[in-house]
């Protein structure tokens, strides 16, 4: 009774956003059992307890924003409002408010545990590959990669090193100018969580922005750069604007290549909803056959002969160009997608290819060369620069990807069971890539054992790298156990999320492989024959 008092005396703006927490058609009746409930009205702001009928409620009080208002958009659109009820308080108000505040300040922190471990100031500090890259001369020397030297990361992590290292001069500006434009892509990543959350309907937790990854990975490398442009993807395509989708699938590709994934992912979401087929004129065949008492002039003017094949020649160019236009028509958005995310790959590829096209082939090279590094058939084929490794890795990436692309669940999901596979089957898994997953885990709210599990032995990895072994790479070593362990718990967070989904782990196999059903062994009824006589 008391807080029904104090929202009565809230000014308006206090009550435009408010949780809905059990919206219904149905009018209220005398005597209802549970517990008050009330209907917040704009005019006069008074509050209608049960024992009242149908209240009208003629205001819009939903932030459109907000994750818990999905439900009451699917009850009452528009201005004319039917009878709901409310359970609005405080707290929720103040939370919701909160919220983006929340995530900002998470990921801001921890973001700036990660630049203060990794610090030269720091005594003793952790190993991070932006730290590495100085020993390199052409990188404290200021010279342009991709252009004065070869660089093995895509342009758009070449362009981000040389900026900070013009920015900061000596190392340690250098390195401080990196970990502030890592701080800002920290927190346009939480606020792009945020919105996506709201989109999905999904509860932010903002402890998860303080998971060991990114803490450990991320002032480290620019897979941080490449978690936010996947992320602000995701986002701009569920707020329908296809085109910055397309444009921020396109710099995540430009700054690791494995955004490529993702692009079947978003086409086939763009192909649900491509145009409604126009409807084709009856097309009419000419005769082949000279009819009863017609001369060779005339059947050839109507179809036969020479000219009958000119014309059924110019018809169907007719016909085959009319239907590329319609297929053009109809697959618009995927053709405009499709081109944009090319056009924003080819802005930072091309120069490169223009003025040094010998970088295209020492990419390529380098990548071939790599060998696997923590990738879980290491301990299959023993030899990390095994060619047969090379090839097995490729068929298990290509095999789960398009399982992937097959499987019937919306487009988060989607994306995170497409890096997933990725990561399952590439020759190189380094620990940072964690991070691409990290923001998707965020907005799914996924909660499951397997996903500490996952986080804690990738943390691992670079924590043991130099403890007790010359040669971390091998199998056998603690950091490759480390890797075994991450994976296997990476593939059971993917089983859950699918579980969750609604998918069984037997439906991913091929129906070949499917145990059969009960039913298929069950006896069949007898039918009795009529006996003669």
């Amino acid at each position: 009774m008391m807080r029904s008092r104090m929202i009565a005396a809230m000014s308006r703006p206090m009550l435009r956003t408010f949780l809905i927490n059990r919206p219904t058609t149905k009018p209220m009746t005398r005597g209802r059992s549970a517990a008050t409930m009330k209907v917040v009205e704009r005019s006069g702001g008074r509050i209608a307890t049960k024992g009242e009928h149908h209240v009208p409620i003629s205001y819009e009080c939903i932030h459109k924003d907000a994750a818990w208002a999905g439900p009451f958009h699917d009850v009452v659109r528009g201005r004319s409002f039917q009878t709901f009820y409310t359970n609005v308080s405080l707290s929720s108000l103040l939370r919701y408010q909160n919220s983006l505040i929340v995530a900002l300040s998470a990921s801001f922190s921890a973001m700036f545990l990660s630049f203060m471990i990794h610090s030269p100031w720091s005594n003793p500090n952790i190993y991070s590959d932006i730290g590495s890259f100085w020993i390199r001369s052409e990188i404290h020397q200021g010279l342009v990669p991709y252009f004065n030297f070869f660089f093995e990361y895509p342009p758009i992590s070449g362009y981000i090193l040389y900026l900070a290292r013009i920015v900061g001069g000596n190392y340690n500006g250098y390195y401080s100018a990196f970990g502030v434009m890592s701080l800002v892509a920290a927190l346009v990543l939480a606020w792009s969580c945020w919105r996506v959350a709201n989109a999905l309907g999904t509860r932010l937790n903002p402890l998860y922005f303080f998971f060991p990854s990114l803490i450990i990975y991320g002032v480290y490398n620019f897979d941080l750069f490449n978690a936010l442009f996947i992320i602000l993807s995701l986002q701009f395509f569920l707020e329908d604007r296809k085109d910055a989708s397309a444009a921020a699938l396109g710099l995540s590709i430009a700054t690791k290549l494995v955004g490529v994934v993702l692009l079947p992912i978003y086409l086939l979401e763009l192909w649900k909803l491509k145009e409604p087929k126009a409807e084709a004129p009856i097309m009419i065949r000419s005769g082949s056959q000279p009819l009863a008492g017609q001369t060779s002039k005339e059947w050839g003017a109507k179809g036969g002969g020479y000219l009958g094949r000119l014309k059924k020649a110019s018809d169907l160019l007719k016909k085959s160009w009319s239907a590329t236009l319609e297929w053009l028509r109809r697959n618009r958005l995927m053709l405009e997608y499709l081109l944009i995310t090319a056009a924003v790959v080819a802005f930072f590829f091309l120069p490169i290819a223009i003025l040094n096209f010998s970088f295209l082939h020492q990419f390529y090279a380098a990548y071939a060369g790599h060998g696997l590094e923590d990738a879980w058939y290491i301990w299959i084929f023993q030899d990390p620069h095994s060619v047969y490794a090379g090839w097995f890795g490729l068929a298990v990436t290509g095999i789960l990807l398009l399982r992937v692309y097959t499987l019937r669940v919306s487009l988060a999901p989607r994306v995170f069971l497409g890096l997933a596979a990725y990561l399952l089957g590439a020759t190189i898994y380094s620990p940072q890539f964690n991070l691409m997953l990290i923001p998707l885990v965020i907005v799914l709210a996924i909660d499951d054992p397997s996903l500490y599990a996952w986080e804690v032995f990738n943390a691992l990895i670079i924590l043991t790298w130099f403890v007790g072994t010359t040669n971390p790479w091998l199998p056998g070593t603690i950091p490759q156990t480390m890797a075994l362990l991450r994976t296997g718990s990476l593939a059971w967070l993917c089983l859950a999320l699918l579980h969750r989904s609604g998918i069984r782990p037997v439906e991913l196999l091929p129906s070949f492989l499917r145990q059969p059903s009960l039913q298929d062994f069950s006896p069949k009824p007898q039918i009795e024959q009529p006996h003669e006589g």
